[in-house]
C-alpha cells in the first residue's frame, strides 16, 4: 500500500539517506535477536559517516509481544532495544569486546506495521472486499484513540503501546482512482 515508498520518497526530497531495517529478521525469542538488531543498525549508521538519515523500521507487527492468535505473551528481547530507541533515541548492548551503541537522535524515525485481513473480516478477493470497505475500516479505527489502542493491545504490551500511541498514524488507504493509477 505504499508505506515504505512514501518514506523513501520523503528521504529523497529531503536529501537524506534511508536506513531500512526489517524487524522480521529479529523476531526470535533469544537474546541474539536484540544484539543482531543493534549490530546491524550500528553498521548501517556507521556507513553513513555522520550524515543525516531517515530510519525506517519495517514490519513491527512481526515482533508482536502478544501473539494475536492465542493472546499469549511472547519473549521478544529486541523490543527492549526498540523501546530504548523510542524513549531516548539511544540504545546500548554490551558485547564481549565492548558496548554497541546506536544514537538515532536528530534523525527521523518511522515504523511500519501491517494488520492482517482477518482482524477486519476482509477477504483477499477484491470481489468480496472493496476499497470502500477498507476505507470504512480505516475511518472506524481513526474515530477514537481507544480503537487504535485496542488494535495495538492485541499485539503489544501496555508499556509499548504507551510509547507508540502519541506517534501512531494509520495511513489512509488509496482511493480506487489512486490504486488503479
Amino acid at each position: 500500500i505504499g508505506k515504505s515508498e512514501l518514506i523513501k520518497r520523503t528521504a529523497e526530497k529531503l536529501g537524506l539517506a534511508l536506513i531500512k531495517v526489517n524487524m522480521q529478521r529479529y523476531a526470535a525469542a533469544g537474546d541474539s535477536s536484540a544484539k543482531n538488531f543493534l549490530k546491524d543498525l550500528a553498521q548501517s549508521v556507521r556507513q553513513l559517516n555522520g550524515g543525516g538519515y531517515i530510519l525506517l523500521i519495517e514490519e513491527m507487527d512481526k515482533v508482536f509481544e502478544i501473539d494475536p492468535t492465542d493472546g499469549k505473551i511472547q519473549n521478544r528481547p529486541v523490543m527492549a532495544v526498540v523501546k530504548d530507541l523510542m524513549n531516548d533515541g539511544v540504545a546500548t548492548i554490551q558485547e564481549d569486546y565492548g558496548p554497541i551503541v546506536v544514537d538515532i537522535r536528530g534523525n527521523l524515525t518511522y515504523f511500519t506495521m501491517n494488520f492482517s485481513i482477518d482482524r477486519f473480516g476482509f477477504s483477499a478477493d477484491p470481489r468480496l472486499t472493496t476499497i470502500d470497505d477498507v476505507i470504512t475500516a480505516w475511518r472506524r479505527l481513526n474515530a477514537t484513540p481507544m480503537s487504535i489502542k485496542e488494535l495495538l493491545g492485541s499485539m503489544f504490551l501496555p508499556d509499548t503501546i504507551s510509547r507508540v500511541m502519541p506517534r501512531f498514524t494509520i495511513m489512509r488507504p488509496l482511493t480506487e482512482k489512486s490504486y488503479n493509477a
